[in-house]
C-alpha cells in the first residue's frame, strides 16, 4: 500500500494484492511470506519498479508504480519513452508492440507533456506524475526472478545450496549502471545478484483495477490485484525486448559473515546503503555491523572498458557486540548512514543502553574494528589500549534531550502575524532565541 500522508492518514492512495505463482513440492505457504521489498533506483524503469522478496528467497517485481505528485527528471522520462517507441512499436512480434503501446500511453497519460512536447531534455527540467490506471488492466506481478547460468547444486529460484534457513531481508541497490539485489539469510549469508536485463512494464489485459474518484472523475486511489503469470524454463526464455519475460539474475557472490552459531531461529539481520559510496553495503546483525564493499560490477566495468575478473566482495568488520566469540542478544536497535557534499561519511548506531556510536569511515580499507562491551559500557578498538582510543560514544543524556521541552505558546488573545511584518518578524527572531539556547547550546555543552 502507498499513503500519501498529506492528503490522508489513513485512506491508502494506492494498493497491490500480490499473488504470487503457486506453491510447488517443496513450498508451502509459510515459505511465501514477503520479508521485504524496495522501489527501484534511478536506471531506466527500475525507477518505476517494486521489488518484493519472500522468504523462500524468490524475488519478484511490479511495474509501473509511481506515487501521485511525484517528480522525475525530463530527461530520464525521456529516454525510456524513446526506448518503446524504438524497440517497442517497430518490432516485428505482436506481444513486443501490444506492451510497448500500454507503456506509452502509460507514460503520455502520467506525464501529459511527453505527448504534447513540451519536455526538454535536461537534467535539471522535471515533470510531476498524474494519476492514472490502465482502466482495462492491472499490472502482472513479474517473477519470481531466474538465475542465469544455472549449476547442478542451486535452484533456479530462490535459495542457494551455500545459504541456510529462510530469507530474513532484502535490499535493492543502484550502482552506477548495475541494479544490485542483495538477499539476507537467517544462516548468516548474503546472496548477491544483479539484473542481467532490463526490467519492462507488464499488464494483464482483461483484469481491470478499482479505482476511487472524486465529483470531477479524477483518480483519488487505486487497487488492484497483480498475478504472476507462468512462464516456461530459463533455457526456453526468450528476452528480447518488450516480450513480457521477467528479467533474469546474474550471481555475483555468496557473502558467509561468519557468525557465532546460536538457536534454530537464525539471527535477524538488516541491510543498508552507503550513501556516499553506493558500491558499499552495511549488514547490521546480532554480533554487530559489517561492511561489504563489491569490487565487480557486470556492466559498468563493462562500460568503463574494464575487463575486470569476478572479484569476490571485501568484507570488513566495523562495530563488534560479540564478547570472547560466543552470540549475545541484539544490542544495536538503531542504525543509519550520513554523508556530506564535502566527501566525508559516517555510520551511526543506537545501542539499546541508549547510547549512540558515530564512526567516520574515511577510507574502503576500514580501520580495525569497533568493539562494545554492553556490561562494562566502553567502547574500545581491537587491539589498542583503552589510553589511545577517541571514544566515539555519545552520552544517552544526549540522546534523552534537554529536560526543558520548547513548545511554542499560544493565546486566544494572539492575533495572527505576517511573518514579512515587523512584529512577525520580532516573534520569529524571539522563538529561533528560545531554540538556539535550549537546543543548539545544549549540545554543545554535553
Amino acid at each position: 500500500m502507498l499513503f500519501n500522508l498529506a492528503v490522508d492518514l489513513l485512506e491508502p492512495e494506492q494498493e497491490y494484492y500480490l499473488q504470487p505463482a503457486g506453491p510447488g513440492r517443496s513450498r508451502n505457504a509459510s515459505s511465501m511470506c514477503p520479508v521485504g521489498f524496495s522501489f527501484g533506483g534511478d536506471h531506466l524503469w527500475d525507477r518505476f519498479s517494486v521489488f518484493v522478496a519472500f522468504s523462500d528467497g524468490s524475488i519478484y517485481v511490479i511495474c509501473p508504480v509511481v506515487p501521485f505528485g511525484s517528480l522525475f527528471q525530463c530527461e530520464s522520462l525521456l529516454e525510456i519513452y524513446n526506448d518503446a517507441h524504438t524497440f517497442g512499436l517497430m518490432s516485428t512480434n505482436s506481444v513486443a508492440t501490444s506492451n510497448a503501446t500500454y507503456a506509452i500511453s502509460w507514460l503520455e497519460a502520467t506525464f501529459p507533456e511527453l505527448q504534447n512536447q513540451e519536455i526538454e531534455g535536461d537534467s535539471l527540467s522535471f515533470s510531476r506524475a498524474r494519476a492514472y490506471a490502465v482502466f482495462d488492466a492491472s499490472l502482472v506481478l513479474q517473477g519470481p526472478l531466474r538465475r542465469v547460468g544455472q549449476s547442478g547444486n542451486e535452484d533456479s529460484v530462490g535459495r542457494s545450496a551455500e545459504c541456510e534457513g529462510r530469507a530474513v531481508s532484502f535490499l535493492y541497490n543502484s550502482v552506477s549502471k548495475d541494479s544490485i539485489l542483495v538477499t539476507a539469510w537467517s544462516g548468516g549469508q548474503l546472496q548477491i545478484d544483479a539484473l542481467a536485463d532490463e526490467i519492462q512494464p507488464v499488464w494483464s489485459v482483461g483484469s481491470p483495477p478499482r479505482l476511487r474518484l472524486d465529483s470531477r472523475d479524477d483518480i483519488l486511489g487505486l487497487a488492484m490485484i497483480c498475478e504472476s503469470i507462468a512462464c516456461s524454463r530459463m533455457e526456453k526464455l526468450d528476452h528480447n525486448a518488450w516480450l513480457g519475460n521477467p528479467p533474469p539474475l546474474l550471481r555475483l557472490a555468496i557473502v558467509d559473515l561468519a557468525l557465532p552459531r546460536r538457536a534454530e531461529s537464525g539471527y535477524n539481520i538488516s541491510l543498508f546503503i552507503d550513501t556516499l559510496m553506493p558500491e558499499r553495503i552495511y549488514s547490521l546483525h546480532d554480533g554487530g555491523i559489517d561492511s561489504i564493499v563489491l569490487h565487480f560490477l557486470p556492466f559498468t566495468s563493462q562500460t568503463n572498458g574494464k575487463d575486470d575478473t569476478m572479484r569476490t566482495p571485501s568484507v570488513h568488520p566495523v562495530l563488534n557486540t560479540c564478547q570472547n566469540g560466543s552470540a549475545s542478544e541484539p544490542s544495536i536497535c538503531g542504525f543509519v548512514s550520513l554523508s556530506d557534499s564535502f566527501g566525508y561519511s559516517w555510520i551511526v548506531a543506537v545501542t539499546l543502553s541508549q547510547e549512540c556510536v558515530v564512526l567516520e569511515m574515511k577510507t574502503w580499507d576500514l580501520l580495525l574494528p569497533l568493539s562494545i562491551d554492553m556490561e562494562k559500557k566502553n567502547i574500545q578498538s581491537v587491539g589498542q589500549s583503552n589510553e589511545r582510543d577517541i571514544q566515539p560514544i555519545i552520552s544517552k543524556e544526549l540522546l534523552s534531550g534537554p529536560k526543558e521541552v520548547l513548545v511554542p505558546w499560544a493565546s486566544q488573545s494572539l492575533r495572527a502575524v505576517a511573518a514579512d511584518s515587523i512584529e512577525g518578524r520580532s516573534t520569529l527572531h524571539q522563538y529561533f532565541k528560545l531554540f538556539h539556547e535550549t537546543y543548539v547550546e545544549y549540545a554543545h555543552k554535553r
